[in-house]
């Protein structure tokens, strides 16, 4: 580009030049020859010279390298090497998240071992249950079906009717005690409050007692509770019933 306005400036220079040299109205016709001598050489070489400079000042310009303002920008090695590890990352992290949001096969197996144990659960709660309602059933085979149901969720509530009929009934002591200690489990029977408070308030057994103060903690918030283990714990004439309904005011 910067050649083909070189060569337009020289065209127009070099067309002004012969037009000065040659132009009829330029200089009287009886001085035209002479003038011309003088004039033509020295007109010439100025015009070559200045299309000689505006030639060199376009070549330089078409070398130069692009600026903005003032200030050349040249390419940054270090700068684009940045940009594509930020990009990396970024992309790593949206492939991240994209994966994380995908929704999860579930674990067959472990959904069938879940099922199977709840199955299994159900089987024996049904079982114990049995064995409890059983009339032909004994008062042990039915205190070791009431053990096993401790870890148990939920009991029927014919069970604990029966399980409640034996701790109130039973001439032995070690019977109702291990009644109402069994009844200290994960499972919750509001019909067992009134049956514990009467054991701990009249039993002649401090072991009933004391089992009875211990199991009271899980109905804290059922009526006459707290008056009665409070009672318990000031007055029980057994240090170990004072101790246990002690223990249980403290987890309120």
């Amino acid at each position: 580009m910067a050649a083909a306005l070189a060569g337009g400036v020289a065209g127009a220079a070099f067309g002004a030049a012969t037009a000065l040299v040659l132009a009829p109205d330029a200089v009287p016709a009886n001085a035209a020859s002479t003038r011309a001598e003088r004039v033509a050489p020295a007109a010439a070489s100025e015009l070559a010279d200045r299309v000689a400079a505006i030639e060199a000042r376009l070549a330089n310009l078409e070398l130069a390298p692009v600026a903005t303002g003032s200030v050349v920008r040249e390419p940054s090695v270090e700068a684009s090497a940045v940009d594509d590890e930020r990009i990396e990352r970024l992309e790593a992290t949206v492939a991240s998240l994209v994966a994380e949001a995908q929704p999860k096969a579930p674990d067959t197996e472990e959904m069938l071992r879940r099922i199977a144990s709840r199955n299994a659960d159900n089987e024996f709660v049904q079982d114990s249950e049995a064995t409890i309602l059983d009339p032909a059933a004994s008062v042990e085979e039915k205190m070791n079906a009431w053990r096993m149901l401790r870890d148990s969720r939920s009991v029927s509530d014919v069970v604990i009717d029966e399980m409640i009929r034996i701790g109130t009934t039973s001439a032995d002591p070690n019977v109702r005690a291990d009644v109402w200690r069994q009844a200290d489990g994960k499972y919750r029977s509001t019909a067992l409050v009134t049956p514990l408070l009467s054991a701990l308030a009249s039993d002649t057994s401090y072991r009933v007692r004391s089992e009875a103060a211990e199991t009271l903690a899980n109905y804290l918030d059922e009526p006459g509770v707290i008056a009665a283990l409070e009672l318990a714990a000031s007055s029980d004439s057994s240090d170990e019933v004072r101790s246990e309904a002690r223990d249980s005011l403290g987890k309120r």
